[in-house]
């Protein structure tokens, strides 16, 4: 604009200098309208102030074409109007994003009004409203060396700006992330602890298994010989269960297991008394710190939590569903194993099946 590029670059080609001031002007003015359009974000923070800046810079550069064809006053003349409109325009878009909050604007605003402060002086110069001195002659330069700075200040603000989101919503992913872990944890936990629980449980009477008998029945005989204490297991055998499946069915049979579980369950309350399923239609109990008569007092209500159901039972002597236990107990359990204690007590069950059932021997 000052013509240093015609003074030390090509003294020898006005024309060409003619042609590149023409082609510059509407250039500046597209540029800029690019820039403010990915700055101040318009197409999201306002759709029509953005279809109006991008009109006004195609207009703009449509004084290209009388550039190309040497008409350099006119090139002038479309591209002068129609780039003042847009600074206006601009800068009115900046104001409306502004006052909306968007913080960048509000650098924009200020740098925005400081070149079109000189852009004004430089139009007015060449209309000849304003006098041709110090001030009109660099005043594009000095609004643009203001602009400048401020838009520096503000791409370093936008910049620590998207910084701080971006460190927030790193910090929001790192809770979520968290809560999702200790979520899935305690998912993974409750499912391990089914997982658990079901591996030890009888899938049809919700009792302990016979893979818990095992463990149960070492661990606490263990427990007892440390401590001195007395142990007692029983072994329960539903009386002539086969004859009562051969008779009302399987399904029926599994029915009335289910019952008499929940009846002896009833009466195995203590935190260091066990009832389980071995399997079929045996079960077995274990009770630890008790005494002999204790014992044979408890097993003999387990036992009979189950015939005061009254479980229709035509193949048996009672006519009802009976259960037969064998009961051993011991005070000194150091010459024991769990194994031998479950042979004692299975042979004691079937001496009361050769009694006649529907009874406890020891």
């Amino acid at each position: 604009f000052l013509g240093y590029g015609q003074q030390h670059l090509w003294p020898d080609h006005p024309d060409f200098n003619n042609q590149v001031l023409a082609l510059s002007i509407p250039a500046i003015f597209i540029a800029l309208a690019v820039f403010s359009c990915n700055y101040l974000q318009t197409r999201q923070q306002a759709p029509r102030w953005h279809g109006a800046i991008v009109g006004l810079a195609a207009l703009a550069s449509l004084a290209v074409v009388p550039a190309l064809l040497d008409r350099y006053a006119l090139s002038i003349l479309m591209a002068l109007p129609a780039g003042g409109a847009l600074l206006l325009v601009q800068l009115a878009a900046a104001l409306h994003i502004a006052a909306r909050g968007y913080r960048p604007a509000r650098f924009y605003v200020l740098a925005w009004t400081a070149l079109a402060l000189g852009a004004l002086a430089t139009f007015l110069k060449v209309f000849g409203v304003l006098p041709s001195n110090v001030w009109t002659e660099y005043s594009l330069n000095i609004g643009s060396a203001i602009e400048f700075v401020l838009l520096a200040l503000a791409l370093a603000d936008k910049m620590n700006t998207l910084k701080a989101e971006k460190l927030a919503v790193q910090r929001q992913a790192a809770v979520e992330l968290e809560r999702q872990v200790a979520e899935r944890t305690h998912e993974l936990a409750a499912a391990n602890e089914r997982l658990q629980q079901a591996s030890i449980t009888d899938e049809l009477t919700g009792l302990y298994n016979r893979r818990y008998f095992n463990l149960i029945a070492t661990r606490e005989l263990n427990r007892c010989r440390r401590e001195g204490r007395p142990l007692a297991m029983a072994m329960l055998d539903v009386d002539r269960f086969k004859a009562y499946n051969d008779r009302y069915g399987h399904s029926q049979g599994d029915q009335a297991l289910a019952a008499l579980a929940r009846a002896m369950d009833s009466q195995v309350n203590r935190a260091t008394d066990y009832l389980f399923r071995l399997g079929g239609e045996e079960f077995a109990v274990l009770l630890v710190g008790v005494g002999q008569e204790e014992a044979r007092q408890h097993v003999e209500r387990v036992r009979r939590a189950v015939s005061d159901l009254q479980l229709a039972h035509e193949g048996s002597e009672r006519g009802v569903v009976t259960v037969s236990a064998g009961l051993v107990w011991r005070e000194t359990l150091s010459d024991l194993s769990a194994d031998q204690l479950y042979v004692l007590a299975d042979e004691a069950l079937y001496r009361a099946k050769a009694a006649g059932r529907d009874r406890l021997s020891e």
